[in-house]
């Protein structure tokens, strides 16, 4: 959708590329992903500005090797705020 702005054209067809499998999956731009991408950016940016962090569900397939478990730590139970987990940046300038 950046692209489809900055470009001005149209983008039917995206692709990611797996690490893991080392396989890339193509995949379909359609209305209905892209309501959902704007949904999903609404409620990241809600998160932000109310300083939300969503509650985090422990999945020992996904979480233990996961790089970001120290942040997320989702076996603890009490809610977390983004200032908890990431320091302030002044920006100078």
């Amino acid at each position: 959708m950046c692209l489809e702005e900055m470009l001005d054209v149209e983008i039917t067809t995206g692709a990611i590329y797996h690490i893991q499998s080392k396989k890339r999956h193509e995949f379909t731009i359609d209305y209905a992903l892209r309501q959902k991408t704007l949904h999903a950016i609404e409620e990241i940016r809600h998160n932000l500005v109310n300083n939300i962090l969503p509650k985090a569900e422990y999945s020992k397939r996904k979480c233990d090797n996961c790089s970001l478990y120290d942040f997320c730590l989702p076996k603890i139970k009490e809610p977390k705020t983004l200032n908890s987990i990431f320091k302030p940046v002044e920006f100078n300038g």
